[in-house]
Order: C-alpha cells, then sequence, then structure tokens
C-alpha cells in the first residue's frame, strides 16, 4: 500500500481538474500551492520571497480560470 501524503492529495486534485500541456507544470502548481500555505503564518519564516504564479494564454476560454480556482 502506498504512504499518502499531502503533496500526493494536491496533485491530484490539481490534475483531476486541470489541463496543462506539460506534466511538470501539475508538479510546480501542486509545489506553489503547498508552499503559499505557509505565508499566512508570520510564526513560520520558510521563505524570504515566494514567486508569483500566472497563468497565461493567447487563446480565450483555454481554462485560465478554472485553473486558478483549482488552486
Amino acid at each position: 500500500m502506498e504512504k499518502e501524503n499531502i503533496l500526493n492529495d494536491v496533485y491530484h486534485q490539481i490534475k483531476r481538474h486541470s489541463k496543462f500541456d506539460f506534466e511538470e507544470q501539475y508538479d510546480l502548481n501542486t509545489l506553489w500551492t503547498v508552499g503559499s500555505y505557509f505565508l499566512g503564518y508570520d510564526d513560520i519564516r520558510a521563505f524570504d520571497h515566494f514567486p508569483m504564479l500566472a497563468f497565461m494564454s493567447p487563446e480565450p476560454d483555454s481554462g485560465k480560470t478554472n485553473a486558478l480556482e483549482v488552486t
């Protein structure tokens, strides 16, 4: 039996509800989502700087809003 963890849970939820071109984009979105959790705690100094996440596409109706809502 595979041991479950929060990264796997978040990854599978993002993959279930979003469509990205590259597999690495699921990894990036997962790490950003979990990392952003720590920004809400002043007593946990995990990051001095944290990147912004942007969903961009030249096409309308490409899933940008959906990806943002899932994240």
